[in-house]
Parts: C-alpha cells; structure tokens; sequence
C-alpha cells in the first residue's frame, strides 16, 4: 500500500483499488498466466491516476486475489476463486486455494490497513472532500441492446449509484451531488476531445460505484464516518475507464502519451468541476 501526498491544491483524495498485481508469496499457488495476473488487476491505473493536485493518493499494494479492497470485509468474493476471463479461469492451483486461517491474516496484513490509510488520510482532509476511486477495464462487451447488437464499454464510466444518465437519486442514495457528477462528465467529455482521445462518457452504466464510494459518503454513510472520527463533509465518486485508451488490448502496452493525456484531462474537469459546482449538496 502506498500513500503519495499532493500538492493540495484540489480537496480530493484518489484512492486505487486494484492497481497491483502483486501477489507475494502465494504466487507459487496462483494457476493464472502471467499475463492473466496483471489483466486480474486495474493494470497501470498507478500511472493513470491523476494525483499531482490532490490532497492525497492511496493506492494498493497486493493483487484483488489477497483480498480485493472495493468490497466489503464480509463479502463473499472478498477473495474471489476466479478471474474475469471468458471463460472464467481459476486463480488457484487445485486444492492450493487460501484457506480460511490465511485469509484472516491477509485481512489484517492487507486490507484492513489499505483502509486504514484512507481514513487517515479523510481526517486530516479539508472540511469539504471529494473521494475519487479510480478503476479501469478492458474493451468488453457489456450489453445486448434491443437490436441485438452488443453494446461495448464506453471510454468512462462516472459512478455515484444513481439512476443512469441523470446520476439523480434512484432505488438508493447518492455518493456525490448528482450535479456534479453530470459536470464532471460533460467536462470531461470535452477535455478527451480536446486531447485527441474517445470521449464517450456515460453516468452509471452497468458500473455504479463500488465499495470504497458507498463506505466513503457523507449522503449515504455518515453515521459511520463518524464513528470512524470523520468530521469532514465527504462526497465520493468512482471512475472506470477503458483500458483501450491507454494500453494495446493484446500485449498490454502502455501507452504512455495517451495515459498522461488521460490523466491531465480528467485533472482539469475535475478542476473546473469544483470551480463551478463545489462540493455542497444544493
């Protein structure tokens, strides 16, 4: 687990859930290829995300295998048995899975200071925060539409659990202001145009926001925060891109231009973003 400081200049913290693919000691155990260990994580979102302004950065450092941390302590699939592959393959060898001792262990060792980390790092934040968890994804087949043509991943996914489109209260609450949410993402439609990249940006597509946005919420989860000695006003986010902007979807090869390009863009929406909405909840 690593925590970079920012300069900042912008009240958010970046949290990164599934950056590494790390798997210590129990690679020995793994029956993944190498190259479907490092497509089992959020390949290279460390180098993505766009941390220079921000208050601060956490970012993982153990492969989802170890315990994935975008999902809740009791989860079921807190340490899932199979990659997203299609088909699905096992992250194990036969019989070398983790037993029940290992993963407590792992609990503590690794998942329990990851958050940690970020609740830190939410007490010393500004009063008003905004929690950005930042994910990425391959070029994936996502849908069927009524034609029955697939529907595929879009360059990003904004996430809030809101109703799609709208990003307004739907069957549960919010993470973030949905007028924000809508900001950001026509902000940041304009500023990958701008930088020469897809910008086809959807609100709450088939992703809406993981673990980390709902525990990190000051309109859906105060209660706990304070119990966590959280004072601040937090509002949380998730971001989910696609890896086709930014990395070859055989080899894996990043591109590093356009990772950069990705990044300052997404910066300088959130930049205008807090300029023009803010972080209070109208």
């Amino acid at each position: 687990m690593i925590v970079i400081a920012g300069s900042g200049k912008y009240p958010v913290i970046y949290t990164v859930e599934h950056a590494s693919a790390n798997l210590h000691r129990f690679a020995e155990r793994c029956a993944l290829s190498p190259n479907d260990v490092r497509r089992f994580s959020d390949y290279d979102t460390e180098l993505t995300v766009p941390s220079t302004n921000a208050t601060a950065t956490v970012i993982s450092g153990h492969s989802r295998a170890l315990g994935d941390a975008n999902r809740p302590p009791n989860n079921e699939e807190l340490f899932p048995l199979q990659d997203f592959g299609k088909p699905r393959n096992n992250v194990w060898l036969p019989g070398r899975e983790l037993t029940k001792s290992e993963q407590r262990v792992l609990r503590k060792k690794y998942y329990n200071p990851y958050h940690d980390a970020i609740i830190s790092q939410l007490k010393e934040a500004p009063a008003k925060v905004l929690l950005v968890s930042w994910h990425n994804t391959a070029n994936k087949q996502l849908a069927i539409n009524d034609d029955g043509k697939p529907v595929m991943m879009p360059s990003i996914i904004l996430s809030n659990r809101g109703l799609p489109d709208t990003a307004e209260i739907g069957d549960e609450l919010v993470t973030c202001n949905p007028e924000l949410l809508r900001s950001l993402g026509f902000e940041l439609s304009k500023q990958l145009g701008l930088a020469g990249l897809a910008s086809d940006v959807c609100l709450n597509y088939v992703f809406k926001g993981g673990y980390a946005t709902q525990r990190y919420s000051s309109l859906r989860n105060s209660g706990e925060l304070k119990s966590l000695g959280i004072g601040n006003f937090v509002q949380s986010l998730q971001v989910e891109y696609n890896t086709r902007l930014t990395n070859d979807q055989k080899s894996l090869e990043p591109n590093l231009m356009a990772m950069r390009a990705l990044s300052s863009a997404f910066e300088k929406a959130l930049a205008i973003t807090l300029e023009v909405v803010g972080l209070d909840v109208r």
